[in-house]
């Protein structure tokens, strides 16, 4: 770190346990990175060690720097449902007209390529559609709306978006569409 008077003191910063993670770093974690830094990096200068949060690119803030909004922006009706962990999901109920094979419109933020896995199922959890992983890229500071296909029955469909073990990233979704 640098300032108008020369160069800062040097630290180190926890983001790589957040990031991955998607949440807060928990205690214990903090604490054997605290005795790591102490141990190891202390002897060398480093003098601090710092968990400012981070800041994703969703998160808006003033022309300083100081963070206004950990909200996503842009988003359309009311909200968005964010889904950052292994073995999350959304699920959507979906009256279908007849048996056949529809657009399906995601609205969707990720900071970082971020895969979903969406499936159909009948009420009674019987497939319709088996689940197939769907790559998300980034989106930076916006949001994207990607279509895809995909099979439903007549009648009553659930629409089943998940994240399983294989995937990583956090994906924020604003709405499905089907037409």
């Amino acid at each position: 770190m640098f300032t108008r008077s020369g160069a800062g003191p040097l630290y180190w910063n926890i983001y790589g346990w957040p990031f991955p993670h998607i949440a807060a770093i928990p205690e214990d974690e903090w604490k054997a990175d605290i005795d790591w830094l102490a141990r190891d990096l202390a002897p060398h200068g480093y003098t601090m060690a710092c968990t400012d949060g981070w800041i994703e690119d969703s998160s808006r803030t003033t022309e300083h720097g100081y963070v206004i909004s950990y909200t996503l922006s842009g988003h359309q009706a009311t909200g968005y449902a964010r889904m950052a962990g292994e073995d999350q999901s959304v699920t959507f109920s979906v009256e279908a007209p007849r048996a056949d094979t529809y657009r399906l419109d995601l609205r969707y933020h990720a900071s970082q390529a971020a895969p979903l896995t969406p499936g159909v199922e009948r009420p009674d959890r019987t497939v319709v559609t088996p689940p197939r992983p769907l790559a998300f890229g980034p989106t930076s500071n916006r949001w994207s709306t990607p279509s895809g296909r995909i099979r439903l029955d007549r009648g009553k469909n659930l629409l089943v978006l998940m994240r399983t073990a294989d995937d990583s990233g956090s994906i924020a979704l604003n709405y499905v569409g089907i037409g």
